[in-house]
């Protein structure tokens, strides 16, 4: 919240305005874009082979490689995915992980991987099956999104398959 309080006292500032400023940001799914776009950035500068090697990145804490800090809400990212698969299948939340609407469980688990950049392992940890079922799964989706709702996913997420 104090980095989001910082960017709007340089916004204000940088366009001379005072008083309540409405956000840029949107929509949730822009903010998801941006925590990906953060983390990914040290990476595509070359400055680093991948994510969990920055130094000063949130990545290993939200993965779980160390420990969490008290101001980090790692859990966003994941009640994010699961509610918006929820709402495009129409099922609760708690039925997504638990794998009891399939095709729901292999959307969370794909957006997962592709949107958030959670390591296979974790993603494999968080759905309670193996990391070679992880891979099947997102395989199985590049090759044939299947249905009018993991379309709808993949333009919401801006997944390109």
């Amino acid at each position: 919240m104090c980095l989001l309080a910082a960017f709007f006292r340089c916004y204000r500032y940088r366009h001379t305005r005072c008083g309540a400023v409405e956000s840029p940001i949107l929509k949730q799914r822009h903010l998801l874009e941006l925590c990906r776009y953060v983390v990914l950035n040290p990476v595509r500068a070359g400055m680093v082979p991948t994510a969990d090697e920055w130094p000063w990145s949130s990545y290993r804490a939200t993965v779980g490689q160390c420990v969490l800090p008290a101001w980090l809400r790692a859990d966003w990212v994941l009640s994010h995915v699961v509610s918006a698969v929820a709402d495009v299948f129409q099922i609760t939340p708690q039925v997504v992980l638990d794998r009891s609407h399939q095709l729901a469980f292999k959307a969370a688990v794909y957006l997962l991987r592709r949107t958030c950049n959670l390591p296979l392992g974790e993603v494999a940890r968080l759905g309670g099956v193996s990391p070679s079922r992880i891979s099947r799964i997102q395989a199985e989706l590049e090759k044939n999104a299947q249905t009018k709702a993991i379309e709808k996913l993949f333009r919401l997420y801006k997944v390109k398959h």
